[in-house]
């Protein structure tokens, strides 16, 4: 936090430096947007079990504590933190704009393998948001963002504004996903764009990040005693099982995109 300490000393300091951030794909205004709705659906579908009845005060918490999760990464950015230790700008961030303990205290363990046995509800419900956000065709085609050679090919589609981003249904989802129309854009992309920009490369290096990437996402959903991670609550898998799906989908077109491709003739 030394680091850190001539950035945050007011709130107009920290918003300059949140307004000089470029917001990468995976952890900007997509990321948060689609968290921010998968926090409202999951509510809608969960509020009605009686295990969930303390969910009103759960939700309040979770919400101020996803906008204000990934804002370390403004820091990372400037090389003043490394990726893995954005949760200390965000904490940092957040002790000034909303210096709830508990918020703190959620925003410091998001990004943890396996949870305090003690965490409160709403801050493990935080982190398996976070984690599923990398699901589905919207998170997937986030994440491409670390392949090498996306952002300079598909800069115009990282830019706008918060609406435009939702509208462009690319990158984050608004719609539930009990209608056919879920995630209709995103599949679009990542089946006629995201595939071909990937199979463009003859030596398999973006095929390999991408799997590497979807793999990932995948051991953060069911957990994995292996790599010590615990999965995500058994009601979220439920409830988000649509990007699960298409999660598993994107693996075996990729898959079989690319052996198709490498076949002998």
């Amino acid at each position: 936090m030394t680091r850190l300490s001539p950035h945050i000393q007011s709130a107009e300091n920290i918003q300059s430096i949140l307004n000089d951030w470029s917001e990468d794909t995976p952890h900007g205004r997509a990321h948060v947007v689609e968290m921010l709705f998968n926090l409202k659906w999951a509510w809608e579908e969960l509020s009605v079990d009686e295990s969930w009845t303390t969910w009103t005060t759960d939700y309040d918490l979770a919400l101020r504590t996803i906008r204000l999760h990934d804002k370390g990464y403004a820091f990372v950015e400037q090389g003043i933190l490394k990726p893995e230790e954005h949760q200390f700008g965000s904490l940092a961030i957040a002790s000034v704009l909303d210096n709830d303990p508990r918020i703190l205290y959620a925003i410091l363990h998001h990004t943890d393998d396996i949870l305090p046995q003690d965490a409160p509800r709403f801050c493990r419900v935080v982190r398996d948001l976070d984690r599923l956000s990398a699901l589905g065709y919207t998170g997937i085609n986030r994440m491409a963002y670390y392949i090498e050679g996306f952002k300079t090919k598909f800069e115009p589609l990282l830019q706008g504004d918060e609406e435009q981003l939702v509208n462009s249904g690319i990158f984050c989802e608004s719609e539930y996903p009990k209608v056919d129309e879920y995630e209709k854009s995103a599949r679009r992309f990542f089946k006629k764009e995201l595939l071909k920009f990937v199979g463009e490369d003859i030596s398999g290096n973006r095929a390999d990040v991408m799997m590497e990437l979807l793999q990932s996402a995948m051991v953060r959903t069911f957990g994995s005693s292996e790599y010590e991670v615990d999965p995500i609550l058994d009601d979220l898998r439920w409830v988000f099982r649509p990007k699960i799906q298409h999660t598993l989908q994107a693996q075996m077109d990729l898959v079989g995109g690319w052996n198709l491709k490498d076949a002998p003739s």
